[in-house]
């Protein structure tokens, strides 16, 4: 039994394949959130519904599994993934290895034996890298700063958001609802923690585990909007955007049974 239902997203052109790996899901109590035979709309769907799993075929309409999914990274979206595909090219199989670090390359005719432990290995690592990011928000972290002339101290974990709101003040947005008016400077902040604090703008420190998702920016060519816990819209640069990508890679990359 599975300790929650995981939302799997098939990207798959034929559709009696598609088919099969509906039902192999569903033996093994795996939620499809949606399937489709389109790279363009596997961008799309993935940004939309947010799935624990992709299951990749390489040759899709419009653009290829491969290339989909690089923008989904680039999105900053990392779900496992499992290529089920029916080429048995190398530098396919490197790259799904490789820069990708996925889970599974099954070739077809599939087996369900072999699609098991590939989704067991995915579930497997969901949990390890949640346990992870648990356990670095959860670790207590004090920052001090100013606040009406007096020190006050509050847990980086417990932060979404800081904006710079004039020359000598900053807001803190924190995980309770509440707010806060600061006098320190962002410097000052960003210099105590430990990581989880990430400037995508010059006037904002932001939580990255606080971050829901990533869209494009519709006023400003090149950069995007942070979407954060509290549906604030926090502005993402162009220069910070590669940053931003790593972080996030290396937090997802993390293996505490390593």
């Amino acid at each position: 039994m599975l300790d929650r239902s995981y939302a799997v997203l098939i990207a798959e052109d034929m559709l009696l394949q598609r088919q099969l790996l509906i039902q192999y899901c569903e033996k093994l109590s795996l939620q499809v959130v949606g399937e489709t035979g389109s790279g363009t709309r596997l961008i799309e769907m993935a940004a939309a519904l947010k799935p624990d799993i992709i299951l990749l075929d390489i040759k899709l309409n419009n653009l290829s599994g491969i290339e989909a999914y690089r923008t989904i990274r680039r999105s900053g979206l990392t779900p496992q993934v499992i290529f089920t595909t029916g080429s048995n090219e190398p530098e396919h199989m490197l790259t799904g290895i490789n820069e990708f670090d996925s889970v599974g390359y099954l070739t077809k005719p599939i087996k369900f034996a072999e699609f098991q432990t590939a989704i067991e290995r995915a579930i497997r690592r969901i949990l390890q890298e949640q346990l992870l990011l648990d356990r670095e928000v959860q670790e207590a972290n004090w920052i001090r700063a100013s606040y009406h002339k007096r020190d006050f101290t509050f847990n980086e974990s417990a932060v979404i958001y800081v904006e710079k709101v004039s020359k000598r003040a900053l807001h803190i947005y924190l995980t309770n609802d509440e707010s806060y008016r600061l006098t320190s400077s962002l410097q000052e902040i960003q210099r105590q923690s430990k990581g989880a604090l990430f400037s995508p703008h010059r006037t904002y420190l932001v939580n990255i585990y606080h971050i829901l998702h990533v869209v494009p920016d519709p006023s400003t060519h090149g950069n995007h909007l942070l979407i954060m816990r509290n549906d604030a819209m926090i502005p993402l640069t162009r220069r910070q955007y590669g940053i931003y990508v790593e972080l996030r890679e290396r937090i997802a990359k993390k293996n505490i049974l390593r």
